[in-house]
């Protein structure tokens, strides 16, 4: 038989590593458990109910308003009906034209060596195009009112319509352009020949 050769008075055991075990997992549950609460009480908070009762007031009513949109019918409005809503709706843009404003673009954009012959607006569909006759002293004054319209905020998509000869040896073109009369306005003190460059 041999001799128990342990010297210490009492018998070493390693208990350290179980408790430090034991300690986080009650931590962790601890803390899982304060955060449940936390969530409970943002859960059932007055705030929060409220909340619900507006999405569940919102969805009944989202429910109410689908249910009447597939109850709704389309109605089938004859073309005669539709064409004179069409007309009078040209009445209209017609009646809101602004001559005046028009004019005074076309003034501020036309150099002096062309003068305008004709005035053509056309509206279709709330967009407004022109087509314009003007006389120049050669092609290339003819040419580079194109540029000065395009410069103009209120005109674009300039494009020359036909080119002939005119009286004197003038030239005379034809333009169609868009016109969009909400630009920049053309100050009031000006005079016809300030406003020319």
């Amino acid at each position: 038989m041999r001799p128990d050769l342990n010297l210490a008075s009492r018998p070493f055991r390693n208990r350290r590593l179980p408790l430090l075990a034991t300690a986080a997992l009650v931590a962790a549950a601890v803390a899982l458990t304060a955060l449940h609460a936390a969530l409970l009480l943002e859960l059932f908070s007055p705030r929060a109910l409220e909340r619900r009762a507006a999405v569940g007031r919102l969805e009944s009513e989202l429910r109410a308003l689908r249910e009447q949109q597939a109850g709704l019918v389309v109605a089938d409005v004859p073309a005669a009906t539709r064409e004179r809503w069409r007309a009078a709706r040209g009445v209209v843009e017609r009646r809101v034209f602004s001559w005046t404003l028009l004019l005074s673009r076309l003034e501020a954009a036309l150099p002096r060596d062309v003068r305008l012959v004709s005035i053509a607006p056309g509206i279709e569909a709330g967009e407004v195009s022109i087509d314009v006759q003007a006389e120049a002293e050669s092609v290339e004054a003819g040419f580079a009112v194109v540029a000065r319209f395009e410069a103009q905020p209120e005109f674009s998509d300039v494009r020359p319509q036909s080119i002939a000869d005119g009286d004197g040896g003038r030239v005379k073109m034809s333009y169609r352009m868009r016109y969009r009369p909400g630009g920049v306005p053309v100050p009031a003190a000006a005079s016809p020949a300030e406003a020319r460059p």
